[in-house]
């Protein structure tokens, strides 16, 4: 089969690899589609996380095309997603249930370790149906499918975050984890929605997600347009968001953060950052600020799906981009660029 390779920073290669062979355990899935995650251009572009020869690629969404003896109600021609990982549940993470922490995650994890979906097929180790392995429901495209793992993503850091109805939360980033976590809390019935995004195409992206308000960062100061939506702070300074999801992954906007929140008030970091962070944290002490981190998802790719299902979460206007596997360079560049797309899938 024909798989892109990773060599180096910016440096993917097709290469014609053996095809996998599943144990009695396993399941292989010819892949429809597969998303370029935020992580794979962290991996492309500083080379963290993976090591050269590896096969990149874990958001896919493809039809079932072998099945291993052991494996119990996916049959072949089934159309599933899957999560890329699965705990050893043998490790403190994992005997706590914390199965997304799990000491042991990257060494057996697809497309950290194993072998991912930018290629023609993927192994699925351990299938299990409704663990790690999930069919898709009549309605929901393969490129929505293809985005139930970072939607799983948004899904895990909103049911972290806890906002209360009617709450006033603020999004700074408006990329696709960005998109989807506004989209989770309308769904949830949180109050104002204010989103902080510089780039004018994600803006409006964001307003079709269901963002109540859109500020510009580079315009004027954020602090202050958050405060005029949601209240300014004690002593008129700062701004009152009872949640802040920092989306984006830029050392300023989490300094800003904390200016943003209210006392006691809840920030939940769902970015990845590529540089060091200067922080205040007497803001953080003076405000009793509660910081949360949000890593992956747990067993929330049912409730992905079904948003999905429902219609309550729409993505495919989210995809701007499409790619065939021997243009995936190119693909990846184009991600990049966040003035010109959101989302880029690869279609092996």
């Amino acid at each position: 089969m024909k798989a892109a390779v990773f060599a180096g920073v910016r440096d993917l290669r097709i290469q014609t690899i053996a095809d996998p062979e599943p144990t009695a355990d396993d399941i292989v899935v010819r892949v429809q589609s597969c998303g370029i995650c935020g992580s794979d251009l962290h991996s492309y572009a500083t080379g963290a996380f993976v090591q050269p020869g590896q096969v990149m690629g874990h958001e896919f969404c493809g039809e079932v095309v072998e099945v291993g003896r052991g494996v119990q109600g996916i049959e072949k021609g089934d159309v599933v997603t899957a999560m890329p990982y699965s705990g050893c549940y043998r490790c403190p993470s994992c005997m706590r249930g914390d199965y997304h922490l799990c000491d042991h995650i990257f060494g057996h994890a697809i497309a950290y370790g194993l072998p991912g979906a930018f290629a023609e097929l993927v192994r699925v180790p351990r299938a299990t149906l409704g663990r790690n392995v999930f069919k898709l429901p009549p309605g929901v495209s393969s490129t929505a499918g293809a985005l139930v793992e970072p939607l799983s993503v948004a899904v895990h850091a909103v049911e972290l975050a806890r906002p209360a109805l009617g709450s006033k939360v603020v999004v700074i980033g408006a990329g696709l984890i960005g998109q989807c976590v506004i989209q989770v809390l309308k769904a949830k019935g949180v109050g104002a929605v204010v989103v902080s995004e510089p780039a004018a195409g994600r803006a409006e992206m964001a307003r079709r997600s269901g963002a109540d308000v859109v500020v510009n960062p580079a315009a004027a100061d954020v602090v202050r347009q958050v405060a005029e939506v949601v209240g300014f702070g004690a002593g008129g300074r700062g701004a009152a968001a009872d949640v802040v999801f920092d989306c984006a992954g830029v050392p300023g906007a989490l300094a800003e953060a904390f200016r943003l929140l209210r006392p006691g008030g809840t920030l939940t970091i769902v970015a990845l950052y590529e540089e060091p962070v200067r922080l205040d944290p007497n803001l953080l002490v003076w405000k009793e600020v509660r910081v949360l981190g949000a890593f992956g998802y747990r067993d929330e790719f049912p409730t992905a799906i079904e948003l999905l299902r429902s219609g309550r979460v729409k993505t495919d206007f989210l995809v701007t981009d499409a790619f065939p596997l021997d243009r995936i360079a190119e693909g990846f560049e184009r991600q990049r660029s966040k003035d010109k797309t959101l989302k880029v899938v690869i279609t092996p």
